[in-house]
């Protein structure tokens, strides 16, 4: 994991140019997001409860989508199962969650999931 600050896009940078896939983290806004993705960043991590609303995570997803980078967004510092299941729907890569999190979905997951094909 690199920090989204200057000294971690000039890490993704190098890291990229050798190959070797990085994952930006602590992203809280669209202009990180943008950094992180032209310095070549393999993984990006945005925090939704760090963001202004989900308007900004789908910047930087159209920002991606015009970009040549092969990146991939994992959405993180998720408060509820219902944000997890959003990130899914907007067609995000992935989700971080939280042991909390994951121990809610553990318990009961058909609930928690609402999936229709449940008994």
């Amino acid at each position: 994991s690199i920090p989204a600050c200057k000294e971690g896009y000039e890490t993704i940078f190098r890291l990229s140019r050798l190959s070797i896939p990085t994952f930006a983290t602590g992203i809280t806004s669209p202009k990180q997001g943008f950094l992180a993705i032209q310095a070549g960043a393999r993984y990006i991590e945005p925090l939704i409860s760090e963001m202004n609303g989900w308007e900004e995570l789908e910047s930087i997803k159209k920002i991606l989508s015009h970009s040549k980078q092969e990146t991939d967004i994992i959405i993180g510092s998720l408060n509820d199962v219902s944000e997890m299941i959003r990130c899914f729907e907007m067609g995000f890569d992935g989700v971080n969650l939280s042991k909390a999190l994951f121990d809610e979905l553990l318990e009961s997951p058909a609930e928690a999931l609402r999936w229709p094909f449940t008994n």
